[in-house]
């Protein structure tokens, strides 16, 4: 499991990547965490989780939540039943030179239901793998806690899809 988070003690923060999460904690990875014991806050985009640190040992905390969350909440949206077509999708835009799947992209009012549908799809697919890309460099993470948007960014797309969906 990959998330990027952010954990606050008091009004200090800094991005942390979960790696691992349950009803009653999570296991999450920075180059500097809280103390055992510290009281914090665990946040990714609007969900909490306040809690305190169980242990901590090389870069990875576990944490300890004062109550239960629903994990399905702080994940990713899965389109598990479209799965095949996202990653034909997600092959395709791999294989093409850089910009060719901006270039795909026309204007809007002039593509069909399913047109447009394949392009959210496809720009969801894309912000999703560059978001996973910054993600995973510490910097990026560290000076930018706002980069958890990116996972948001990808949810919202795929519910506007599934929307568009209906409506065809």
């Amino acid at each position: 499991m990959f998330l990027v988070a952010t954990l606050a003690l008091g009004s200090a923060s800094t991005a942390v990547r979960v790696r691992n999460l349950s009803t009653t904690g999570a296991l999450v990875e920075a180059r500097e965490l809280p103390r055992v014991g510290s009281l914090v806050v665990l946040r990714r985009g609007p969900l909490e989780a306040r809690g305190s640190v169980a242990w901590a040992d090389a870069g990875r905390a576990g944490l300890s939540f004062d109550a239960p969350i629903i994990v399905s909440e702080w994940l990713p949206t899965k389109e598990l039943a479209r799965q095949s077509e996202v990653d034909r999708i997600a092959f395709g835009i791999k294989q093409a030179r850089p910009g060719a799947a901006l270039a795909a992209v026309s204007d809007p009012a002039l593509m069909s239901l399913d047109a447009v549908i394949a392009d959210v799809v496809r720009l969801r697919v894309e912000l999703g793998r560059l978001g996973d890309v910054l993600a995973q460099d510490e910097a990026v993470v560290a000076s930018y806690p706002g980069i958890q948007l990116f996972d948001s960014a990808v949810q919202r797309l795929a519910k506007i899809a599934d929307a568009l969906r209906a409506q065809s």
